[in-house]
């Protein structure tokens, strides 16, 4: 991919599907690849987890949430509970 600047065109990083000068920072990133700030990184850092419909990097504090499970076995029924927290 290519970066318009004057008076050539320069490649972006490999990583970068856009970039918005030589070779980043990148704007939006290549397959395989998720933006962290103007980074694009094959895995995100600790803490955030790649988002791939639109391969960012998203906060875990603001976008995961916490899931318990437990299966019991009652009268031959299997019963299983899964509960969610912020």
């Amino acid at each position: 991919v290519l970066f318009r600047s004057s008076p050539n065109c320069t490649l972006c990083d490999n990583s970068c599907q856009v970039c918005s000068g030589s070779p980043s920072p990148c704007t939006s990133c290549s397959l395989n690849f998720y933006l962290y700030t103007t980074q694009c990184l094959s895995t995100c850092p600790p803490g955030y987890f790649g988002y791939v419909p639109t391969r960012t990097c998203l906060d875990c504090a603001t976008y995961c949430v916490n899931a318990q499970t437990s299966m019991t076995i009652s009268d031959k029924t299997l019963v299983a509970k899964i509960t969610f927290n912020k």
